[in-house]
């Protein structure tokens, strides 16, 4: 009986560490501000599948979309001081701190194609060690970025040549790079909160918005708009980072596993987002509520010759220097990859 109860309590004890073992050296919170199986939370859950297989468990990751953990200036603060482990942020909404990110809202800079665009945004190329250097000045790392749907622009008359811009209230962000943009096609650009688009264009407030396919769908613009141009004039980008205190205090075979998980869901993302885009353009085609327009090759000469306004607000928003060095960089890189 005696020999019963001392196998018993080595069971037990070998139980409880194996447990113990098992147990994660790391726990890993990932914040964004998007809802749940939205973009960002696919490239979180690809991130945690991947570092979770791979560490063998000595890393756990747990997702919290929705600003859960804090809006993305709260969660980028929290990465730099240490005190949120990870995040995936919009380059459009912390612009007027990571500003580097801001060029994307210049048009007509990136290919169209996301075979060519992951071949820009591959790890280790010029354009992007040239466009994170500043953001891992701060004190969080660099893992991973995607695109977004391209921006397209909805209005009620077509916008088939350069002309039909004159005088458009168009709804666009408030930033200045975008606001010279459309002053510079002849728009009337006007900022007002996303939450009120919808009823600006049903009260004629405004004519006419620009927003990638996805968001036109899922906000139903095509009840509210006729035409939609399929411009693909600019875009926005999303990034993984982790802070940089709680990433140099992990041995180097796990600082590999969440570098390599952080391209592996980068790579994921760059085939993800194309197969979104053509769904939620065939969701709008359905509706037959709006009509798609085919842009021209006008409108794209004209975006380009807009874009030279744009660069100029961006050259004021990150300084000349480091504006022309970064846009080298980019310009490098595409020649390598044609």
């Amino acid at each position: 009986m005696f020999k019963k109860i001392i196998i018993a309590a080595a069971i037990i004890v070998l139980s409880v560490s194996s447990m113990a073992m098992a147990a994660p050296k790391y726990s890993l919170k990932i914040g964004h501000e998007s809802a749940p199986d939205s973009m960002m939370d696919h490239m979180a859950k690809t991130f945690k599948a991947y570092v979770e297989k791979e560490s063998k468990g000595q890393i756990h990751v747990s997702i919290f979309p929705s600003n859960q953990v804090g809006d993305p200036f709260a969660v980028l603060q929290g990465m730099q001081t240490g005190v949120v482990e990870m995040g995936i942020l919009n380059g459009g909404s912390v612009a007027t701190v990571l500003k580097d990110f801001a060029i994307f809202s210049v048009p007509e800079i990136l290919p169209k194609e996301s075979a060519k665009n992951m071949k820009v945004f591959a790890p280790g190329s010029p354009f992007v060690k040239r466009l994170v250097a500043n953001s891992e000045k701060t004190g969080i790392k660099f893992l991973g970025i995607y695109v977004e749907p391209f921006f397209q622009v909805t209005a009620n008359k077509k916008i088939q040549k350069p002309a039909d811009f004159k005088g458009l209230k168009i709804r666009t962000m408030n930033s200045p790079i975008i606001l010279a943009t459309y002053k510079a096609l002849g728009a009337n650009p006007t900022p007002i909160p996303f939450s009120e688009v919808y009823s600006g264009l049903q009260t004629n407030m405004i004519d006419g918005q620009e927003n990638p396919l996805d968001i036109i769908y899922e906000m139903s613009y095509f009840e509210v708009q006729k035409y939609l141009m399929e411009t693909n004039h600019s875009t926005v980008v999303n990034m993984l980072y982790i802070s940089s205190p709680l990433f140099n205090k992990m041995p180097k075979e796990l600082q590999d596993i969440v570098v390599k998980g952080g391209q592996v869901s980068q790579e994921y993302m760059f085939k993800y987002v194309p197969k979104l885009a053509a769904e939620s353009r065939e969701k709008l085609a359905k509706t037959g509520k709006i009509e798609m327009v085919a842009s021209t090759p006008e409108i794209s000469a004209a975006y380009k010759k807009a874009a030279e306004a744009a660069k100029g607000e961006y050259f004021k928003l990150v300084g000349e220097k480091d504006g022309k060095e970064i846009f080298k960089s980019l310009e490098e890189t595409l020649k390598s990859i044609k």
